[in-house]
């Protein structure tokens, strides 16, 4: 049987007695009931002749097991299985049409296409038909695998995407097969990354960027996601400089417009967006310098002596509102006005940019004391420095040398007090003072002294760390002075332990080794000292073991050293000329060790009583311990001393065998001895053991 067509053989019914015999007379109508699983439910009637009913046409549209019910009357049915198979493919359906559809995710819901009858039943049988799907009515892509081969009968498409919204159509086709086609919303997704609908642009060093960035929050596809509002897009900034203005900006329908972002320095830089969730995106921006706004000091006045040409001439730059300099400027004229003091400006105060930067010369002010100065330039805002302008200034005379760590200065450094001439000024009495910097230790002596007719001469003055140091002598209403020293390591002066001895016991060399520094005045180490050290201890302390060691780049590490005394010793090293150092050092009795000492009369290897060698390494009454110096001690009991010990049996006084106790402390035969350990034995002849002895 096939769907939709007439069973290729058609069902007759006989009219049968009970005992199964025909009944060729019966003319009764015979109806058939043709019922499918699904409960479809259809009849057709047909009249016996001769006790048969032949039915014709009977068919059925659905492919799948029907039953068959042939009924009549009073007479009992017959019924009969028939498997309906489907006819040939004629067309597409949709199982289940794409759903839930969001622009650049693949669809929630995948559509399945199946290969169907003209009776809408499916081709199972279908293995070979390829199923194409492509769209229409929207501007952007269908991606994913649009051509899926059936599987029974059915084509299941797992990945299919569309990145736009847009209402689409759907259409799915196949060779020889009518087509299907469903309509499908994409809507915007969730929010997925960023896009810079407008990148910013026009920028130049601290003012608002001409072109302000757009940036919108899109879903996978693309989509800008109106309901993306539930936070604010931050904007950051790589370089040298400084991002200003709102760096963090609200959403609104998908879309956050910056409008207020500067960035101060000149440079190429990159500005990062970001959103919660999202990629973010960045891009990358050119800051120009900006036309001129202000004048600023890029290199200060200073050393200003009065009457005389300052050591350091301001130097003065055009920049823009981010404080770059406007090097394209080369015609701004700046002049230079002095305020606050007694005297009067005088030189070139009037001074031209080159490449942006106006650079005074030869500016100098008649009168010591606190001044301003301050610089104007048409159109540009102006600036300011205060200036002390000194009485004179400190001349070097003669510079420190011959520095050696914790040593006055072979050479000591002397000063003159100058006026803005260069004559002294003899009647300076005033304080210099020096100090010390860039160093690690600290600079001693007569830090400051007295001019004299208006020369400072320094007497003393050390410094403890060898190592690159300056000097920087000033002055009340001087102009200060500096010079760089070096301070050298010097010749050695004094010890100091390095390592301290430790680890001590009775006679054998001490754990860890004491090692003794050589050192200079400074406390620098004096590595290249050819030094002996020795080592002795105090009182009647004795030491045994090498007591002299050779410094090795300023350091003599002893080997072997050990004490032979008892308890507390102190240990003094000492050196040819130099300061000596000591340390105390508790050492521990070697009782117990098993190396015997000539303190010790034995030492058996523990500190046990009773084995012959005491806690206290003596030998113990009764016991005859053997054993060299430097050797563990073996101890016996002494036998025939009427002291029964160790491993002796018996021991009755003598050493006379036939007393029950032999000459070898052991009970002889038909005797029996008792007596305490550490007592004398008493021995008496068994009586009955069938040996005589005794009397």
């Amino acid at each position: 049987a096939t769907a939709g067509q007439a069973f290729a053989r058609q069902p007759v019914v006989a009219v049968q007695t009970q005992n199964g015999d025909s009944v060729p007379t019966n003319s009764t109508t015979i109806t058939v009931t043709l019922t499918g699983s699904g409960g479809l439910s259809m009849k057709r009637d047909a009249v016996t002749v001769s006790g048969t009913c032949s039915f014709v046409g009977l068919s059925f549209d659905r492919a799948e097991t029907i039953s068959l019910t042939f009924s009549s009357g009073n007479l009992s049915t017959a019924t009969q299985s028939l498997a309906v198979l489907h006819a040939p493919a004629s067309r597409l359906a949709l199982t289940a049409p794409a759903a839930n559809a969001t622009g650049g995710s693949a669809f929630l819901q995948q559509p399945v296409a199946s290969v169907q009858d003209s009776f809408g039943n499916l081709v199972t049988s279908d293995s070979l038909t390829a199923v194409t799907v492509v769209c229409s009515g929207g501007s952007g892509n269908l991606s994913g695998t649009t051509v899926v081969r059936a599987v029974n009968g059915r084509s299941v498409f797992t990945d299919l995407s569309y990145n736009k919204v847009a209402a689409l159509t759907l259409t799915f086709a196949a060779k020889n097969l009518t087509e299907v086609t469903q309509s499908l919303t994409v809507s915007a997704g969730a929010a997925a990354k960023l896009f810079l609908v407008d990148k910013a642009a026009a920028a130049s060093g601290g003012t608002v960027f001409g072109v302000q960035p757009v940036v919108a929050v899109q879903d996978a596809g693309g989509n800008t996601v109106p309901a993306a509002n539930s936070a604010a897009v931050t904007v950051s900034a790589s370089g040298p400089g400084a991002l200003s203005g709102s760096t963090q900006q609200a959403v609104v329908s998908g879309v956050a417009s910056f409008s207020s972002l500067s960035y101060d320095k000149s440079a190429t830089i990159t500005l990062s967006f970001s959103f919660p969730g999202t990629v973010p995106v960045s891009q990358q921006l050119s800051v120009s310098v900006g036309a001129g706004l202000r004048l600023t000091v890029s290199s200060p006045a200073g050393l200003a002596a009065m009457a005389s040409p300052w050591a350091a001439q301001p130097r003065v730059s055009v920049v823009d509102a981010g404080g770059n300099v406007v090097t394209s400027d080369n015609s701004t004229a700046v002049t230079v006005a002095a305020s606050g003091g007694q005297g009067s400006l005088s030189g070139a105060t009037r001074a031209v940019a080159q490449a942006g930067t106006a650079a005074f010369a030869s500016l100098q002010y008649s009168a010591s004391g606190a001044i301003t100065l301050t610089f104007t330039a048409p159109g540009l805002a102006s600036t300011s420095q205060p200036l002390s302008v000194s009485i004179g200034q400190l001349d070097l005379v003669t510079a420190a040398a011959d520095a050696n760590g914790g040593s006055p200065f072979g050479r000591q450094p002397v000063l003159a007090v100058r006026n803005s001439t260069g004559a002294t000024l003899t009647a300076y009495a005033s304080a210099v003072s020096v100090a010390a910097t860039l160093g690690l230790g600290s600079l001693s002596g007569n830090v400051t002294v007295a001019a004299v007719a208006g020369i400072a001469v320094f007497a003393q003055l050390t410094y403890d760390v060898a190592g690159q140091i300056t000097l920087v002598f000033s002055a009340a209403d001087m102009t200060s002075v500096s010079q760089s020293l070096t301070v050298a390591v010097g010749p050695p002066h004094s010890l100091r332990l390095h390592t301290l001895a430790a680890g001590a016991w009775e006679g054998r060399a001490f754990v860890t080794q004491p090692a003794v520094a050589i050192l200079d005045r400074g406390g620098n180490l004096v590595t290249g000292a050819a030094v002996a050290v020795s080592v002795a201890a105090s009182g009647s302390g004795v030491l045994v073991g090498a007591t002299q060691a050779a410094a090795a780049s300023g350091v003599a590490t002893f080997a072997g050293l050990g004490s032979v005394s008892v308890g507390q010793v102190s240990l003094l090293f000492s050196g040819p000329g130099l300061q000596t150092t000591s340390q105390s050092i508790v050492v521990a009795p070697g009782c117990g060790d098993g190396v015997r000492t000539s303190s010790e009369s034995c030492d058996d290897g523990n500190q046990a009583t009773g084995d012959g060698c005491s806690a206290a390494c003596t030998t113990e009454a009764g016991w005859s311990c053997g054993g060299a110096v430097g050797a563990p001690s073996v101890c016996a009991p002494v036998c025939g001393d009427a002291l029964k010990l160790g491993g002796e049996s018996c021991d009755d006084g003598g050493l006379v065998d036939g007393d029950g106790c032999s000459q070898s402390c052991s009970v002889e035969g038909g005797w029996t001895c008792s007596g305490p350990v550490g007592g004398r034995s008493t021995c008496a002849a068994i009586c009955g053991d069938g040996q005589a002895a005794g009397q």
